[in-house]
């Protein structure tokens, strides 16, 4: 019982991991998508 649980505690750990790289990595395209926006508005 202990093992399957330990498993699925690892499975779910590793779930969050990517999700959380995920999460962070389109809010970092989302920050350079808008960073690239006001650049063009400020240069036209």
């Amino acid at each position: 019982m202990y093992g399957v649980m330990g498993d699925l505690k690892d499975k779910m750990g590793v779930g969050l991991f990517i999700s959380n790289c995920f999460a962070y990595y389109f809010v970092s395209f989302k920050k350079i998508e808008a960073l690239i926006f006001i650049t063009i508005i400020f240069y036209i």
